[in-house]
């Protein structure tokens, strides 16, 4: 299809788009419209199902509303696109330009947009879901209340973007840039973000979440003085020791230090409580006549954390939230050491 045919289904589309009579929507179903012209037209809730627009220029194109299912729209251009409410599905975006688009309550899943342009682009209130995005650009884009699940961010770009008041789920955040983001009140659960670049970052809920910023055994914090910068609350409202806003929900945070099988846990007992830097935590094996024993050797660093607390930490969340599976599948029982009394319980269930 060629520009020539393009021109009179886009008029007839927009004659629908009045409730003309003689007007008729814009469906395009299993067609190739790859490097096609369709700049600045007005497909407003047309419908793309099936097509190859691979390399098509889109830029300045109205499409709020639009559907597109099972399209290839690898590198097209679609910069200061109008996407509003549009729903992409089964779509293929990867190496897209969407610089500047207006994505405002979009819908992207089941897709692939990797290494694709989304900076200065809005996405306040998308649904992105199960969407790979490795080396995608989301520099100075605006994310706000935006949900993000079950997505690999690998490598991405996020700077200067605002995330407040996003939620983050089962996303991988390794090696992104995330220097000068916004991330107030961002809820960042069950995620990977081994090799984080760009701390500080603001972040509400990360409940569970593995804060591993090391690279080939090393660490990337520079120790408390790195922690207290990287956990906050509101903007302006008071921190407690470690820097962690009062109105942050954090239960279970740990992050890896220096050496493998090192943690640090902070905890929360209550939301009116102070977060406390509760304990250090060693995983070691012990080899035993029945196999090998899973050593979890703690310091308690706070004396308003009890040894209980802690073993109730440990057990109701590190292990089953921190731990492996198969390192706990390795092993013939646990031993929880306390390293100031020396004090072992064991639990072999």
């Amino acid at each position: 299809m060629d520009r020539s045919e393009i021109r009179p289904l886009a008029l007839l589309h927009e004659a629908w788009l009045k409730n003309e009579a003689q007007g008729r929507r814009w469906v395009l179903t299993d067609e190739d419209l790859s490097g096609g012209d369709l700049a600045g037209l007005n497909l407003n809730r047309a419908l793309f199902r099936n097509s190859n627009l691979r390399g098509a220029d889109l830029s300045d194109a109205r499409l709020s509303g639009a559907s597109f299912e099972n399209v290839t729209l690898d590198a097209a251009q679609l910069p200061r696109a109008v996407l509003i409410d549009a729903t992409f599905n089964g779509c293929s975006l990867n190496e897209a330009n969407l610089a500047g688009a207006n994505l405002g309550h979009v819908s992207i899943a089941l897709g692939g947009a990797e290494r694709a342009s989304f900076e200065r682009a809005i996405l306040a209130k998308a649904v992105i879901d199960h969407v790979c995005l490795r080396g995608t650009r989301f520099c100075n884009a605006r994310l706000v209340r935006s949900r993000v699940a079950d997505c690999d961010l690998q490598g991405a770009v996020l700077m200067n973007a605002d995330l407040s008041h996003a939620e983050l789920r089962a996303v991988n955040l390794g090696g992104c840039e995330v220097s000068g983001a916004r991330l107030e009140r961002t809820v960042l659960v069950d995620a990977k973000v081994n090799g984080l670049f760009g701390l500080p970052f603001l972040v509400e809920d990360i409940t569970a979440a593995r804060l591993d910023f090391g690279i080939g055994g090393q660490s990337r914090l520079g120790g408390e003085s790195e922690l207290r910068a990287q956990l906050g609350g509101a903007p302006g409202e008071p921190a407690s020791r470690y820097g962690i806003g009062a109105s942050a929900s954090l239960y279970a945070v740990y992050f890896v230090t220096d050496h493998s099988g090192e943690y640090h846990l902070l905890h929360r007992m209550s939301d009116d409580q102070d977060v406390l830097h509760v304990a250090h935590v060693e995983l070691t094996y012990n080899a035993q006549a029945e196999g090998e024993l899973l050593v979890i050797r703690y310091l308690v660093l706070d004396e308003r954390f009890t040894q209980l607390d802690a073993e109730r930490l440990l057990k109701e969340v590190f292990l089953p939230q921190v731990v492996a599976p198969e390192l706990k599948q390795r092993a013939c029982g646990i031993e929880f050491v306390d390293a100031k009394t020396g004090r072992a319980s064991y639990d072999f269930g």
